[in-house]
């Protein structure tokens, strides 16, 4: 999915509860997403990608910039 930009409405991402909210959101409302999502998962089980969490959590760990 790199390099593709899909516009998710406002009101769908403040609904949103999880990632896969979005990612039902997107299934059927932009099926080309699901190839990407779908190797995007593989990445992430191979521990090629960080979760979401992770990313979190490691941003959380910064020191603030103020």
């Amino acid at each position: 999915m790199a390099g593709k930009t899909v516009n998710i409405p406002l009101e769908i991402l403040a609904k949103a509860e999880s990632l896969e909210d979005i990612e039902d959101w997107l299934i059927v409302n932009d099926p080309e997403s699901v190839k990407g999502l779908m190797e995007s998962r593989r990445q992430h089980l191979c521990g090629e990608l960080v979760s979401l969490e992770q990313v979190k959590e490691r941003l959380a760990k910064r020191p603030s910039e103020d």
